[in-house]
């Protein structure tokens, strides 16, 4: 932690117990307040945390150990500041961005990864949501942001095509990672119920959903899907987090739509194959 960000803090605490001997109303409070709420938005990261974890500390000993210090007006401050340091900046979130970027980048070259590769894309993308949103951002700053991201979105979805290998057999289909995952280093795989053997049922409608997605090569909504497949799907939620739960999709964040990722291309083709080889 800097010197400089420790004295911040402290200032800011210092100013807090000034507070709480000055007359609420009076010029000087009103001044005071004033002051620390500028002060709060030059913590740092680190910093910010720090400082709400103190507040909520001072929140609760008014409350709970002395009563009698409890003034609604100081107590509305600290409420106001525990509220807006749980708001992150945008350099926050940027940070946030680029360590999974860098986590991302160490696990293609090690080929080992703490998640799932893919499931980094949704975590990618809603922060990218959230940077445009805090209107704090550069807008060149921004647009150069996105592009990483989405640069790694492909690379992640072409990791994993290359990287899964899929057994087909008259029973089933093994899908299995030549990366590994976790502390454990163990590769990731399942193994789904061939085609062959699904005759209806949200099953069977798994596989529809997951080929017609292939075949498109694009994110889409439940309307578009249906609309594809030629038929209302019953269960549509529940078909939609088995695939997202087996890293086969992955849902786009503010769009209301599903993306394909790299493993359910994979998965998607053979099975493009062999219900199309059902319906010849």
């Amino acid at each position: 932690m800097s010197l400089m960000m420790t004295t911040q803090k402290g200032e800011l605490i210092s100013l807090l117990k000034q507070l709480q001997r000055t007359p609420p109303g009076s010029e000087t409070y009103l001044e005071m307040q004033k002051e620390v709420l500028e002060k709060v938005k030059y913590l740092g990261r680190d910093e910010r945390q720090e400082f709400r974890t103190e507040l909520e500390r001072m929140r609760s000993q008014m409350m709970v150990y002395r009563p009698s210090y409890y003034r609604p007006d100081y107590f509305r401050l600290l409420t106001i500041l525990t509220t807006r340091l749980q708001r992150r900046n945008y350099g926050d979130i940027k940070a946030d961005i680029e360590d999974i970027l860098n986590e991302v980048e160490t696990g293609i070259r090690r080929n080992h990864f703490p998640k799932y590769p893919s499931s980094y894309v949704r975590r990618m993308r809603t922060l990218l949501i959230e940077a445009r949103r805090s209107g704090e951002a550069d807008m060149v700053e921004l647009a150069e942001l996105t592009n990483s991201v989405e640069e790694m979105v492909n690379t992640i979805n072409d990791y994993e095509y290359d990287n899964v290998d899929v057994e087909v057999s008259s029973t089933r289909i093994k899908v299995s990672s030549r990366f590994t995952l976790g502390e454990t280093q163990k590769s990731w795989s399942i193994e789904l119920i061939s085609p062959k053997l699904e005759y209806g049922g949200r099953t069977f409608l798994k596989r529809e959903v997951l080929a017609y997605v292939t075949r498109t090569q694009k994110p889409l909504s439940r309307g578009e899907i249906e609309e594809g497949i030629g038929k209302k799907i019953r269960y549509f939620g529940h078909i939609i987090q088995s695939l997202v739960r087996k890293y086969l999709i992955v849902p786009v964040p503010g769009e209301n739509k599903y993306a394909l990722t790299g493993t359910g291309r994979k998965v998607g083709e053979i099975y493009i194959q062999l219900l199309d080889r059902m319906k010849a």
